[in-house]
Protein backbone atom coordinates (compact mmCIF):
# COMPACT_ATOMS: atom_id res chain seq x y z
CA UNK A 1 0.00 0.00 0.00
CA UNK A 2 2.90 2.66 0.83
CA UNK A 3 4.30 2.50 -2.42
CA UNK A 4 0.21 2.08 -4.54
CA UNK A 5 -0.78 5.22 -3.31
CA UNK A 6 2.56 7.64 -3.85
CA UNK A 7 1.39 8.35 -7.43
CA UNK A 8 -2.20 9.17 -6.69
CA UNK A 9 -0.70 11.45 -3.36
CA UNK A 10 1.90 13.17 -5.15
CA UNK A 11 0.76 16.65 -4.27
CA UNK A 12 1.50 19.39 -2.07
CA UNK A 13 -2.05 20.04 -0.77
CA UNK A 14 -4.04 18.88 1.05
CA UNK A 15 -1.56 19.00 4.09
CA UNK A 16 -2.42 17.22 7.21
CA UNK A 17 -0.72 18.89 10.42
CA UNK A 18 1.13 21.15 8.56
CA UNK A 19 2.74 18.64 6.54
CA UNK A 20 2.21 17.50 2.54
CA UNK A 21 -0.01 14.53 2.17
CA UNK A 22 2.57 12.12 0.66
CA UNK A 23 4.83 12.99 3.57
CA UNK A 24 1.82 11.66 5.98
CA UNK A 25 1.06 8.88 3.88
CA UNK A 26 4.42 7.25 4.27
CA UNK A 27 4.83 8.39 7.89
CA UNK A 28 1.49 6.72 8.74
CA UNK A 29 2.52 3.49 6.98
CA UNK A 30 5.74 3.43 8.62
CA UNK A 31 4.02 3.80 11.87
CA UNK A 32 1.09 1.20 10.96
CA UNK A 33 3.53 -1.44 9.90
CA UNK A 34 5.05 -2.97 13.07
CA UNK A 35 1.44 -2.76 14.24
CA UNK A 36 0.14 -4.90 12.06
CA UNK A 37 3.30 -6.93 12.07
CA UNK A 38 2.63 -7.71 16.13
CA UNK A 39 -0.44 -7.93 15.26
CA UNK A 40 0.31 -10.99 12.99
CA UNK A 41 2.93 -11.91 15.61
CA UNK A 42 0.28 -11.99 18.49
CA UNK A 43 -2.14 -13.65 16.76
CA UNK A 44 0.13 -16.44 15.18
CA UNK A 45 1.73 -17.21 18.69
CA UNK A 46 -2.38 -18.05 19.86
CA UNK A 47 -3.19 -20.26 17.32
CA UNK A 48 0.68 -22.21 18.04
CA UNK A 49 0.10 -21.42 21.80
CA UNK A 50 3.17 -19.84 22.32
CA UNK A 51 0.72 -17.44 24.91
CA UNK A 52 -0.91 -20.05 26.76
CA UNK A 53 -0.82 -19.88 30.43
CA UNK A 54 1.72 -22.19 31.41
CA UNK A 55 0.74 -25.39 32.61
CA UNK A 56 1.98 -28.72 33.00
CA UNK A 57 1.95 -29.86 29.27
CA UNK A 58 5.32 -30.26 27.24
CA UNK A 59 4.97 -28.73 24.20
CA UNK A 60 5.98 -30.75 20.96
CA UNK A 61 9.25 -29.29 19.72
Amino acid sequence: MLTLGVPLANRVEPRILGLPFLLCWIVGWIILTPLFLYGVFVLEGRAHGRFAKRRNVERPS
